[in-house]
């Protein structure tokens, strides 16, 4: 009896224990992620006879659809298995994905998607929705096959569809950078003064230049004078697009592939991705949306427990330079993740932590987090009108522009403008003088004869003529 007592009463302090840290440990109620698009091909073709790999410039190759599929792989396996932050089957209003609207974003949300509910989750049909799942192309229509090789799923493989947002070319939550004149005025300007540099102007990132630039030009079959920034970054476009093939069409060492990547991580990162321009165009919007999406969330206003933002790495290095992330600083790599989790830990308090590709995190209590956007701002938003601030360059430059375009012929019409209303200013003032004279001689003729006020008013007269006294 005694040994029965002790066993239960183990197991009874085992399962308070249990229920105690549950308890205590902090709960989760929202996140938020952007995520830059999975490997894709480069922009540009190089080499000839490239064609046989680049099949699709600048789209999402079969690397990045991989890289996406385990990246949601593994957030079904955090907020769904762990964490219990989603429903193990699909709920449309759990979750909210967004991808900015080029093609590789756009197909890579879809491929995180098919991750996150992967084949094997989706919708059945029972046989009365089997019977009428088909569309109404008359009775001519033979749809026996798909009927019988579907069965009870919706779609092939139990795959279960999910919706992906996109705004068009009007979004200034994800492309505000490309869609903002304040940042492509600064991008223009950078690539203007930079174009015939070897690089940003360090002794130690010369002395790379003076190395890598002729060795790219013995490889490629190009003149050592065509390199600069400017081709750099095609270059490294081309390099790094053909790496996540296998590929290496230049038969390049890899000293110099990572030489490459050095040197496109100096200029291309820290002067043009990381800049605090930048940082705050891409960072006003988004942070204002994370904040009021975990308002929303604290208040029960939504029940989205999940939102995904599928940008570039323009989103990514602008949000870790306003996080003053302690990493390498280096251009995010394709499929990089910053996620930012909401939770309500045992003492009441909502904190907000910020990870970096689930390794270097952050944490902040809800108040730390807002006043960093609304009270510190610097990078993280803008104070005012943000389309003013988008625009503004923009304002300036046309200005500028105003007095440049067909200056000449601006010049000239204001130069016989000017020159016509000196003449006619000229002969308005030549006869009026020989008129005041004429007047001011008759005047003067009868002035003896003018007495009284009479004299003092003529005398006024004559005096403002500059013909009298």
């Amino acid at each position: 009896v005694k040994s029965i007592w002790m066993k239960g009463k183990l197991i009874f302090l085992l399962a308070s224990l249990f229920f105690f840290q549950t308890c205590l440990s902090a709960r989760t109620l929202m996140v938020v992620g952007v995520t830059r698009t999975g490997a894709r091909y480069p922009f540009e073709h190089m080499k000839e006879g490239d064609e046989e790999w680049l099949k699709h410039p600048g789209d999402v190759n079969e690397v990045g659809l991989r890289q996406h599929y385990v990246l949601g792989r593994e957030f079904a396996k955090r907020y769904i298995h762990d964490t219990k932050l989603l429903s193990e089957s699909y709920d449309p209003q759990e979750f909210y994905f967004r991808a900015s609207d080029q093609e590789r974003a756009i197909k890579s949300a879809y491929a995180q998607l098919a991750g996150l509910y992967m084949a094997g989750t989706g919708t059945l049909l029972d046989e009365y929705q089997q019977k009428h799942a088909l569309p109404p192309l008359g009775s001519f229509n033979d749809f026996t096959q798909w009927q019988e090789q579907l069965r009870d799923a919706a779609l092939p493989h139990f795959y279960q569809a999910a919706p992906v947002h996109s705004f068009g070319g009007e979004d200034y939550l994800l492309e505000s950078a490309a869609l903002c004149p304040a940042y492509t005025d600064y991008l223009n300007s950078y690539y203007k003064d930079n174009s015939g540099k070897k690089g940003p102007i360090t002794i130690e990132e010369d002395s790379l230049m003076d190395s890598l630039y002729p060795t790219l030009a013995e490889k490629m079959g190009k003149d050592v004078g065509d390199f600069n920034l400017t081709y750099l970054a095609k270059v490294h476009d081309y390099v790094e697009g053909a790496y996540y093939l296998g590929k290496n069409p230049f038969e390049l060492e890899v000293k110099t592939i990572l030489d490459i990547q050095k040197a496109e991580e100096w200029y291309h990162y820290n002067y043009l991705l990381a800049n605090e321009k930048l940082a705050t165009l891409v960072n006003t919007n988004m942070f204002k949306s994370i904040h009021s999406y975990f308002n929303a969330s604290i208040y029960s206003e939504t029940k989205i427990k999940f939102a995904m933002f599928v940008g570039h790495e323009l989103n990514l290095a602008g949000i870790l330079k306003a996080l003053e992330y302690e990493g390498d600083l280096k251009i995010p790599p394709f499929a990089a993740l910053v996620t930012f989790t909401l939770t309500q830990e045992d003492d009441g308090i909502y904190y907000v932590t910020a990870s970096y590709n689930f390794d270097w995190s952050k944490k902040w209590n809800l108040t730390e987090f807002e006043n960093m956007i609304f009270d510190k701002k610097g990078n993280f938003t803008y104070d005012g009108d943000f389309m003013k601030f988008c625009n503004e360059k923009t304002e300036e430059k046309l200005a500028a522009v105003s007095l440049d375009i067909n200056s000449g012929w601006q010049i000239a019409g204001w130069l016989i403008f000017v020159i016509g209303l000196i003449l006619t200013w000229g002969t308005w003032y030549l006869v009026n003088i020989r008129k005041s004279k004429k007047s001011g001689y008759e005047q003067k003729i009868n002035i003896s004869g003018v007495t009284g006020e009479e004299d003092e008013d003529a005398q006024e007269s004559l005096t403002q003529l500059g013909l009298c006294c």
